[in-house]
């Protein structure tokens, strides 16, 4: 189905008087204050980073897990993490020769008690 617009309106003098456009108020989408889920959802927006994030719901991994459950590579962890980090999504914990990766507790009040639902406040996501 395509939608045509309106014909512009007639003016008092014949001629055609085209509607202004309509003025978006863009201040939230520029300042991310605005919007403390924003730093999340640019996260989760990643597929491999969303796919970090649904194994560690249960209990912390390190890299190596990771690496091996996710079939990617040590480099891609490590960045995919960094970002979840950078958004306060994960910790890192060093134990001996091993780094494991967690869940931060802010971030873990928002996921339910079936381990398969957060709720950021904005919006509630559903993890398989």
């Amino acid at each position: 189905m395509v939608m045509n617009p309106a014909p512009p309106a007639p003016s008092a003098q014949g001629k055609n008087i085209v509607p202004p456009r309509r003025q978006w108020n863009n201040s939230a989408m520029s300042d991310p204050s605005a919007n403390p889920c924003l730093p999340y959802l640019k996260a989760l927006s990643d597929d491999n980073r969303w796919r970090i994030v649904k194994e560690l719901l249960h209990d912390p991994l390190t890299g190596s897990d990771l690496v091996e459950r996710l079939g990617m590579s040590q480099y891609n962890v490590s960045k995919h993490a960094r970002v979840l980090r950078e958004a306060g999504i994960i910790i890192y914990q060093r134990r001996g020769k091993h780094v494991f990766f967690s869940i931060t507790p802010g971030f873990q009040a928002g996921i339910r008690m079936d381990k398969k639902t957060l709720s950021l406040g904005c919006c509630t996501f559903e993890f398989d």
